[in-house]
């Protein structure tokens, strides 16, 4: 009889209430539900613990080991494995081709986080069996879809929708404006600090959340002028994060579904199809400016400051959407003898 906007917000109150009766300072983020696809065992679960302390990987690489290695201990325990050294190279190569639909474009990934956990069962006495056979190939190059970005007359539309003069609109068009202008990721939107804008500069610092390497980006007017309208009208937040919840008591839009969604509501109002994994979605920002920038001639390393890639290789992920860098990449036909009654 209500909308899922009000049970959230009534389970919010209750577990504030809840916690301010039992003595527990008020926290600013609550879970509710399962927060994993699939349950383990309790064995399984500590498992699973002592293998991310293990790990020697960076910190924002230890939430995919642990899903990828969750979904195989999952599946180990629908054929009622319960002592790990029963695990072979048999039942590993049927656990790849299970899950090979439905990782199509990251098997390698899902390769190298079980590599890293049959070695920590095997340092732990837990399997004896000798996997190198099976784990020590590389999968086959992952199949990757070229997407589309977003296009000039899209993008007008959607940056013409927001209501700016509500608090909300002010809100969402700045949060539009900065990967438009910027090709800011979204976790960095809404991480984004107001001690990050330098005004004086007309620049943005910010340490990106996927690297942890501090980026610069140049701020031009229109993003200036709507981080300075939304800032006048920002909720008065005990938080150092610009961009705010609308409702009380006010905190940092929390992941980057916030900022997603807040694109996916105003494609919607600007009467644009979407659907899943057709490439509308925030990243399509960084795509657009990477082709914008190869289209333009701009020297490589400067488009990979810009992009904040630490590689210049990652450009190749965005050559496929600027036709003008595709035409210098084709090779010559001069070589080869053409007949006459081939027409060009």
């Amino acid at each position: 009889q209500i909308s899922p906007r009000t049970l959230r917000l009534l389970l919010r109150i209750s577990s504030m209430m809840d916690d301010a009766y039992n003595g527990n300072p008020i926290r600013q983020v609550y879970s509710y539900g399962n927060r994993y696809m699939y349950q383990l065992s309790d064995a399984n679960e500590r498992v699973l613990d002592e293998f991310i302390v293990w790990l020697s990987v960076a910190p924002n690489s230890l939430a995919g080991y642990r899903s990828h290695i969750r979904s195989f201990l999952h599946y180990c325990e629908t054929f009622a494995i319960v002592n790990l050294n029963e695990i072979n190279s048999l039942f590993i190569t049927d656990y790849f081709i299970k899950v090979a639909d439905q990782y199509e474009g990251s098997m390698n990934n899902v390769q190298v986080a079980l590599r890293k956990f049959m070695l920590f069962l095997r340092e732990n006495g837990m399997n004896k069996n000798n996997l190198d056979c099976i784990l020590a190939y590389k999968t086959a190059p992952s199949r990757r879809k070229t997407y589309d970005y977003i296009c000039d007359e899209d993008l007008e539309n959607i940056l013409s929708t927001p209501n700016r003069k509500t608090v909300m609109g002010i809100r969402d068009y700045a949060i539009l404006c900065l990967p438009t202008y910027t090709g800011a990721r979204a976790i960095d939107v809404t991480n984004l600090k107001i001690n990050d804008v330098y005004w004086q500069k007309d620049e943005i610092h910010f340490v990106q959340h996927k690297t942890l390497v501090e980026n610069v980006l140049p701020m031009n007017i229109i993003v200036k002028n709507a981080l300075k309208a939304y800032l006048e009208v920002r909720p008065p937040a005990d938080n150092p994060y610009i961009f705010q919840t609308l409702t009380q008591p006010y905190r940092k839009l929390n992941d980057i579904s916030s900022v997603r969604n807040v694109l996916i509501k105003y494609m919607k109002l600007a009467e644009i199809d979407k659907c899943s994994w057709d490439g509308k979605g925030f990243h399509a920002f960084r795509r657009r400016m990477g082709a914008k920038l190869l289209d333009s001639q701009a020297d490589i390393e400067l488009i990979s400051q810009v992009l904040g890639h630490s590689n210049t290789e990652m450009l190749k992920h965005y050559l496929p959407l600027s036709v003008e860098s595709m035409r210098l990449c084709a090779l010559s036909l001069d070589l080869i003898p053409v007949g006459s009654e081939v027409y060009i």
